[in-house]
């Protein structure tokens, strides 16, 4: 089979070294890696919820504090785990928050009654802070058995 030398022109070979990215891909994975083993070593509750209040992570001592596995929380609303008349109020505290950065609870600890599994109410420590990337926000609450007085 013969080409044309008119038809054929070459061919273009372009090497290009994508060690430095495969090594920064390994070093991602590895820090992504030690913030999970963390969060899921904390002995507080940890929910982290995106910004229609759906809990996208939590971490094991959530089972200890409120009775529920992970599978059971993940993609829920947060407001399953409160109370119901604080349940009700609570998408629109998160929604003024939102719109208007008024804080209700942002930033500062403080009791708050939690709904067990069981359905009893539990009295914990609550802190929320806002975690924001370029992209997007999230919203992560410690939860903790209180200190005794």
């Amino acid at each position: 089979y013969q080409v044309a030398p008119e038809v054929f022109t070459g061919l273009v070979l372009t090497l290009v070294d994508v060690s430095h990215l495969r090594q920064t891909q390994l070093e991602l994975n590895q820090q992504s890696q030690l913030l999970t083993s963390l969060m899921r070593a904390i002995p507080d509750g940890y929910i982290l919820i995106d910004t229609n209040g759906c809990m996208q992570d939590v971490n094991p001592a959530i089972f200890d504090l409120l009775g529920y596995a992970r599978e059971e929380l993940l993609g829920e609303n947060v407001s399953k785990l409160m109370p119901e008349e604080i349940a009700a109020q609570h998408d629109g505290y998160l929604n003024q928050y939102l719109h208007t950065g008024a804080a209700h609870i942002m930033g500062y600890g403080r009791r708050v009654e939690a709904q067990h599994s069981s359905g009893h109410s539990v009295p914990l420590d609550l802190t929320v802070s806002e975690v924001r990337s370029a992209e997007q926000s999230w919203f992560a609450g410690i939860l903790r058995k209180p200190l005794k007085d």
